[in-house]
């Protein structure tokens, strides 16, 4: 299925313009970090480790540095990627504690279901409610479902705006990376 295929029937060209484009920061066969606008998109599709930590917290320090106003983050987490070894549960809940105040919204869309899923979404739920942060949460099971509440949240915060579709399309082409 093809990014256009996704997006709503109708959608205008405008929503799709070049500069619209996601933009890649990092990319390794399973792992893509990438910005639209002041949206940093990660996709997992392996296990979060410590060298692919400390390229998010590089990334997020030049996304931050772009955007005083303030980011969001979304994260896909492709079905059956492994759960963080304990050394890079640490270095994450350091991450989110440090960028927090920067932090307008996390999106996080854990594929699959299960077991596994069950767990994984504990593990973010772990880091980002624990010790209530600032930024709003959503936790979901689609891109689709997370681009019905990211645009107005993320607006609310950082005055930027984006619709459903433009973020759909951003995201999609970063997912579509790590097949």
């Amino acid at each position: 299925m093809t990014i256009d295929d996704r997006l709503s029937v109708g959608t205008d060209e405008k929503f799709r313009r070049a500069s619209d484009a996601a933009q890649i920061f990092y990319e390794e066969p399973r792992c893509v970090m990438g910005s639209f606008k002041n949206l940093a998109v990660v996709i997992w599709g392996t296990q979060a480790t410590l060298p692919l930590a400390e390229q998010l917290e590089t990334f997020s320090e030049n996304l931050i540095r772009r955007y005083p106003e303030g980011v969001s983050l979304v994260q896909v987490i492709a079905n059956q990627a492994p759960l963080p070894a304990s050394a890079t549960r640490d270095k994450l809940d350091r991450m989110t504690e440090r960028f927090a105040p920067h932090l307008a919204c996390v999106g996080t869309v854990v594929e699959g279901s299960g077991f596994w899923a069950s767990a994984m979404q504990s593990f973010i739920t772990s880091l980002h409610w624990v010790s209530r942060r600032p930024f709003k949460v959503k936790i979901t099971s689609s891109l689709i479902e997370l681009s019905t509440w990211l645009p107005k949240a993320h607006e609310e915060r950082t005055r930027v705006r984006f619709t459903a579709p433009q973020f759909l399309s951003a995201a999609y082409s970063l997912r579509e990376r790590i097949q």
